[in-house]
């Protein structure tokens, strides 16, 4: 029917009324006679037009914001502060973005009591697919082209950017990750797969005292899920979706209550943090090190 060409609505009609006696056409008429209508405008218009295939591509690149990562955050704050000698508190840290700029919170309008004024930045940082072995990076204005090896794909998940190869596996890389480079980031991949599988032999096991283990206060950090396997921007994008301030602790029972879809690594997550905690009750002392990312 695409390749029929109507003059006027009344050709058209005629011509859908025809088929719709000879049972060659589903639905009425005049819905016909109206989408045909709707065809025929788009045809009017200039320019290419936004075919299936071109919008299911329009999905496909759809930017999408990637993770600073300490590197970058670091050194992003470290250069607008040097260039803002007489501006304070930036204690918001940095940020990906869409768009460059500042952020701030609260106020210090009032001398009796204590200032709620926060300062941070966001750092543009976005990243959009090419195609299942390319993408780019918009990063504080600079572009970067990234390309896979053969048996791995990027794709996009509710965490955002992430690399996948065939077996299911997949990391999630900040922009600190991709100016490392992709080798990084498949070595990266590799490495915390083999930390899952190894850490969901123990989980069955530390689970079991999960109970006792949180009367004695066994609880969460950012650590414990990084020790366990998985990605830096993964983990905090869940943390994020799901309300948690990524650099707090968390009570074990809190997590897997909100894991739906995740409790496979939830759990590995929330063992391996029991582990942690007792050793640290076996010892005596908590070293911070194995509290801070």
């Amino acid at each position: 029917m695409a390749a029929i060409k109507h003059v006027n609505k009344t050709q058209a009609r005629e011509y859908y009324s025809s088929l719709r006696s000879q049972g060659k056409l589903s639905g009425s008429v005049k819905s016909a006679v109206a989408k045909w209508e709707q065809r025929a405008e788009r045809a009017k218009q200039p320019g290419p037009k936004a075919g299936r295939f071109a919008r299911r591509m329009a999905r496909y690149r759809q930017p999408v914001i990637v993770p600073l990562g300490d590197v970058v955050a670091r050194r992003e704050l470290i250069y607008v502060k040097s260039k803002n000698p007489r501006l304070r508190e930036w204690s918001l840290g940095a940020v990906a973005g869409e768009s460059y700029g500042w952020r701030e919170t609260g106020d210090n309008s009032n001398w009796h009591k204590r200032s709620t004024f926060q300062r941070g930045l966001v750092v543009d940082s976005v990243a959009q697919r090419l195609s299942a072995r390319e993408a780019t990076l918009k990063l504080a204005g600079e572009r970067h082209d990234f390309r896979l090896p053969r048996g791995y794909r990027w794709k996009v998940d509710r965490l955002g950017l992430l690399i996948a190869d065939s077996r299911g596996n997949d990391f999630h890389p900040t922009a600190s990750d991709l100016l490392q480079g992709i080798s990084h980031c498949i070595q990266q991949l590799k490495g915390n797969a083999a930390q899952r599988k190894a850490e969901q032999r123990k989980a069955k096991q530390e689970l079991r005292i999960l109970k006792v283990a949180e009367r004695e206060g066994a609880r969460v950090c950012l650590r414990d899920s990084l020790c366990a396997g998985n990605c830096y921007a993964g983990s905090e994008s869940w943390a994020r979706q799901h309300k948690l301030d990524p650099h707090a602790h968390v009570k074990p029972s809190q997590l897997l209550a909100i894991a739906n879809g995740d409790t496979a690594r939830v759990a590995i997550v929330v063992a391996q943090s029991i582990r942690r905690h007792r050793t640290e009750m076996s010892q005596g002392y908590c070293e911070v090190a194995r509290h801070r990312v």
